[in-house]
């Protein structure tokens, strides 16, 4: 069927509708109908809004023997809307439900039978959150950094336990805003892949931050994600840190401390100062950290270097969303 495009007014044009389709959908002047691109130039006209297509995997928790849960949250941050899990165990089963607990907001187990569980997306997500979402990540970022600062110069217990529970937090929101880039959510920024970036340099920050902290009272890098349920001991020995690892880490918090500033109102000139500040860290980490004499030092400057190289790698992503 072909019609004519007609103009009204200076730039607007105008296609009529049929009026067969009109009578059989009961519309009459004033109505609204959908309309969206399609494949192949096409146009597509719906007098309601588009049926949503369900996203749905199939996962099998035996073919992945390591943390079986990161794979519901990376089905999640996919964006799936619905999940069904196969498990050959009840480890595997509880690793599920507990990752349901720490992430994955809107998941719920709707269907369990003695080998697996259906999960579907009960939440009706609203790409407006985005927004407030991701300034939550950005506030969470800086007081990680603050609370392992703090912690490191006090020993005060309440600074670490701080620093975990905002770290879990943070976890939940910058899953939230990598579901909704991945599902090509209309969002307020031209770059949604920067912004992806941007959320995963934070995240290994955050995690940088969280090792950090831990490592002083000799939990190492064998822990690679905290149990779901962790908690600290009531008692907690932190061990003695040289003043200029401190004087190091004041300097690298005063970087972090910009950010929310580079990205919500950017300049050029000011992103290079802060490029040519994290290089001159990256110096006086080389010259500070040869001094390392044992793990748990190691481990304390080898933390300092990710979080380092997590902010490095924001330029790119910085400059090229402002330019």
């Amino acid at each position: 069927m072909k019609r004519k495009v007609a103009r009204i007014g200076p730039s607007t044009l105008m296609v009529s509708l049929p009026s067969k389709w009109c009578k059989e959908r009961n519309l009459h002047k004033g109505d609204e109908i959908e309309v969206s691109s399609g494949e192949n130039n096409s146009l597509i006209i719906g007098a309601g809004p588009p049926e949503k297509k369900i996203k749905e995997i199939t996962l099998d928790l035996s073919k992945f023997k390591y943390y079986p849960r990161h794979l519901v949250a990376a089905a999640y941050k996919a964006g799936y809307d619905k999940v069904i899990v196969k498990y050959s165990s009840e480890k595997e089963k509880r690793d599920v439900e507990n990752i349901l607990t720490y992430t994955c907001l809107g998941y719920s187990i709707l269907e369990e039978t003695k080998d697996h569980l259906v999960i579907k997306d009960l939440a009706e997500i609203d790409e407006k959150e985005f927004e407030p979402v991701l300034r939550r990540v950005f506030y969470l970022n800086a007081e990680i950094a603050n609370n392992a600062l703090d912690f490191a110069k006090t020993g005060n217990r309440e600074k670490l336990a701080e620093l975990i529970s905002n770290r879990r937090t943070f976890h939940k929101n910058s899953d939230f805003c990598r579901r909704i880039i991945n599902q090509n959510l209309p969002i307020c920024y031209n770059y949604p892949a920067n912004v992806f970036q941007i959320i995963k340099s934070l995240e290994t920050m955050t995690w940088a931050y969280q090792s950090f902290a831990l490592s002083l009272i000799g939990i190492g890098v064998e822990v690679i994600s905290l149990p779901i349920g962790f908690s600290l001991p009531k008692k907690i020995k932190i061990r003695k840190i040289e003043p200029k690892v401190i004087f190091l880490l004041e300097k690298i918090n005063r970087q972090v401390a910009v950010l929310p500033a580079l990205f919500y109102t950017p300049a050029i000139e000011k992103i290079n100062e802060y490029f040519h500040n994290i290089v001159q860290l990256m110096q006086e980490f080389r010259e500070k950290s040869r001094s390392g004499k044992n793990e748990e030092e190691i481990i304390s400057w080898c933390n300092l270097y990710l979080i380092l190289s997590s902010l490095r790698d924001l330029r790119g992503a910085l400059l090229s969303m402002n330019i």
